[in-house]
């Protein structure tokens, strides 16, 4: 077992000896890295980072949220895999994009001449590795923006947020007011319907076609008793009223059908018309803001320490790896 180790153990000592060697040479060059990285570091410009957290709400109707008791509590739901989705889409448009770009003169603020070469595909790069949108497992979706200024960063953020919110609703909107224009016209038609056959109903009860129904029992009943008591005259009378209400029976039949159908869907149409109004008329949030971006009182960028020891080690390593090539090297060129 010993003498598995002792090759490992014996690399290791020597290693260790060639690098007390070299200890001079080695801790000079790694100094001056560190010195390096410290004052590359000091150049950096730097960077302060803001978050704002969200979910999206239920698609659940804003008008049977608020109008139905059975749906009181949708408009307090949060949103699912559906809404995470489309909300992220959102976020990532171009036209937020757009909105943030000239709201804040980014072109200018990330210094881009606009005459320079590709002006607008350096503007999104610096968009892109500036502001980060991520979701989050949690179904939640995180909006971060890393800025020099971190007013402007957590500005940003925020109004990213709220873009998204007003873009959701102008697209919802958009398509509830068309249909409000559509369900308008269609209870439009439906109530000249029904004063057509308002109409028609008033012009047969004028000539004493009121209840069909109960009209021709009564009749009926009349005749049977004129038939019990012999009554010639009496018979004649109804026979002729019956026949008076059959001419107008099926027409009256129709018209009473029609226009009870008509009510039942003026009816739903009207209901429809109210709920989808509400959503026209209504706004709701789309978007539950968790935490709101705030500025950032320390720097998220550079991190000075992690920059000089990656820097300083790196530095070392590469040299110890330099001078052992070196001497090999030399070695081998002196032996050939």
């Amino acid at each position: 077992m010993n003498v598995d180790k002792a090759p490992y153990r014996f690399d290791s000592i020597d290693l260790a000896v060639y690098i007390w060697k070299k200890r001079i040479p080695l801790l000079i060059i790694t100094f001056a890295a560190g010195v390096i990285s410290i004052i590359a570091s000091l150049m950096i410009t730097p960077r302060f980072k803001s978050t704002v957290v969200l979910f999206p709400t239920s698609e659940a109707s804003t008008s049977k949220s608020l109008l139905q008791m059975n749906y009181q509590l949708d408009f307090q739901a949060v949103g699912e895999e559906e809404q995470v989705e489309a909300v992220m889409q959102v976020l990532k448009s171009d036209k937020i994009r757009d909105k943030i770009i000239e709201k804040y003169d980014l072109m200018r603020h990330y210094g881009i001449r606009p005459t320079g070469m590709h002006p607008l595909y350096k503007l999104h790069s610096f968009y892109e590795a500036n502001v980060r949108i991520k979701r989050t497992e949690f179904n939640s979706m995180v909006i971060s923006v890393m800025d020099a200024d971190p007013q402007q960063a957590a500005d940003m953020a925020n109004d990213i947020a709220c873009l998204a919110d007003t873009t959701i609703w102008e697209m919802k909107t958009l398509r509830a007011q068309k249909a409000v224009e559509l369900l308008e016209k269609v209870l439009d038609s439906i109530e000249q319907e029904i004063n057509y056959l308002k109409r028609e109903m008033y012009k047969y009860n004028t000539k004493g076609v009121i209840y069909y129904e109960v009209q021709i029992d009564r009749l009926i009943e009349a005749y049977g008793k004129a038939i019990l008591e012999n009554n010639e005259r009496a018979k004649k009378e109804i026979k002729q009223e019956i026949m008076f209400l059959g001419d107008y029976s099926s027409d009256l039949y129709n018209a009473v059908e029609r226009f009870d159908y008509e009510l039942e869907r003026y009816s739903d149409t009207k209901n429809l018309y109210l709920q989808v109004k509400a959503e026209y008329e209504n706004r709701l949030p789309t978007i539950f803001i968790l935490d709101k971006a705030f500025k950032a009182d320390k720097k998220a960028y550079p991190k000075k320490s992690v920059i000089v020891i990656i820097a300083t080690l790196s530095t070392f390593i590469l040299a110890v790896l330099s001078f052992l090539f070196f001497e090999n090297f030399m070695k081998r060129i002196k032996s050939a």
